[in-house]
């Protein structure tokens, strides 16, 4: 009985899994369906890349279908998030600021401490952390504890499936104005894939790239209980020549939270004073900034003519950042 319970435990996480993989490139593949057809209607009219430029110039895009498809996201029932496979492999790139700018929780791969942390460690801190930051109260608090030991009590247990009975059993029912179900949806790569499907369609035609090993990181600033900055930072690389170019691109989402009916009085002096409770207000994305900050460019392995080109394309993003917050130094 219990071998068939573990049996139905990895076959539920694994669906999940595969959810939360659709998710993050439903965008991607439904562009590529549409562009073989848009191929397939126009044989001879040109090399694919050019047949695949025209489509994409045909297919819309933009900032406001990276915030809409974004919204949508964030805005799924939490028991179709694949933050369930995400949390447990990104929870070590996390950075918590406070409202002061104060470092307040890092994961293992930003403090240096893989070796020490645990990845049970890393959760149970990053939730111990949000939980104080965003005023939970004592009974909030006490029940995510709980839930979290009881999931979590056997170290060398399945790591997935312990995530995913605590995230389930804590947060899928929990109410529509609880404010970290609606953070840990940001937390994902499903609420990237806009952003890049964007950027894959105005840069990568012309200039492939792929990723940087190890060059995504996330920041989270807790600036009060209902103002939330969540800052995804990526890094490309050229897929050829290899060497050629990098540059890092920021995804940026101001999230505004309803102050917690039974927020607990904040004694901590990084911890700013939520405003007096409005009735009936959601979470809410109140903006979204995607923009580059950084870029290199080897002059010896990329031609003239092509950086020229790539550095156009880059600024154009560059210039939205003069309006967007600073950007995370990991």
């Amino acid at each position: 009985m219990v071998e068939g319970r573990g049996a139905v435990l990895l076959v539920g996480c694994c669906s999940v899994a595969l959810v939360g993989v659709c998710v993050a490139v439903a965008a991607v593949l439904a562009m590529r369906r549409q562009w073989r057809a848009a191929a397939a209607e126009a044989p001879g009219k040109g090399s694919t890349q050019e047949i695949l430029r025209q489509f994409m110039l045909e297919t819309g895009g933009g900032m406001e279908e990276v915030r809409q498809r974004i919204c949508r996201v964030v805005h799924e029932p939490f028991e179709r998030s694949s933050i369930f496979v995400d949390l447990n492999r990104f929870v070590r790139k996390i950075t918590v600021y406070n409202g002061l700018g104060e470092v307040a929780f890092a994961g293992a791969a930003v403090s240096g401490a893989a070796q020490e942390m645990s990845v049970v460690e890393q959760m149970r801190g990053f939730f111990t952390v949000m939980q104080r930051l965003l005023q939970l109260s004592g009974e909030e608090n006490a029940l995510t504890a709980s839930v979290f030991e009881k999931h979590f009590i056997r170290e060398k247990s399945d790591i997935q499936i312990n995530v995913r009975g605590f995230l389930n059993e804590r947060f899928a029912n929990a109410p529509a104005r609880h404010p970290l179900p609606f953070i840990l949806r940001t937390l994902t790569q499903a609420v990237i894939a806009p952003a890049v499907c964007e950027l894959k369609r105005n840069i990568g035609i012309d200039h492939p790239y792929k990723d940087w090993p190890s060059g995504w990181y996330i920041n989270i600033n807790v600036e009060s209980p209902t103002l939330v900055r969540i800052t995804h930072k990526k890094s490309e690389q050229a897929h050829y020549p290899a060497g050629a170019y990098k540059f890092t691109w920021y995804l940026s989402l101001t999230l505004a939270l309803p102050p917690s009916p039974s927020a607990a009085t904040a004694a901590d002096p990084a911890v700013a004073v939520a405003p007096p409770a409005t009735p009936q207000q959601d979470p809410r994305v109140a903006d979204v900034q995607l923009y580059v900050r950084e870029w290199e460019i080897a002059e010896d392995l990329y031609p003239p003519d092509k950086a020229a080109d790539l550095v156009h394309k880059l600024s154009a993003y560059r210039q939205q950042a003069a309006q967007t917050p600073p950007a995370p130094t990991h």
